[in-house]
């Protein structure tokens, strides 16, 4: 398999109703471009919108999802998420 060439690192924390899924739906059409990979991380939400985005990421193989244990801030879970990225 080729390796990609852009990396599209999503950080999400609470409401995946209203903020992470509507962004993962507008990235949609490019998740069998292999040319990208995307990698979603969970910045450790309260709500539950962790195994919600885990769930809906499942469907995609093109899609990485991670969890944080901890949440790092907005810098700290972008670094993280980019660290992953080929």
């Amino acid at each position: 398999m080729k390796q990609p060439f852009i990396s599209v690192v999503i950080l999400a924390y609470n409401q995946f109703e209203k903020t992470t899924l509507p962004c993962l739906k507008s990235l949609s059409p490019w998740f069998e471009d292999h040319s990208f990979e995307f990698i979603v991380f969970d910045n450790a939400s309260p709500d539950g919108s962790g195994p919600l985005a885990q769930s809906w990421c499942a469907s995609f193989p093109n899609l990485k999802f991670v969890q944080s244990k901890k949440n790092l801030g907005y810098s700290g879970g972008m670094n993280a998420a980019a660290e992953l990225a080929q």
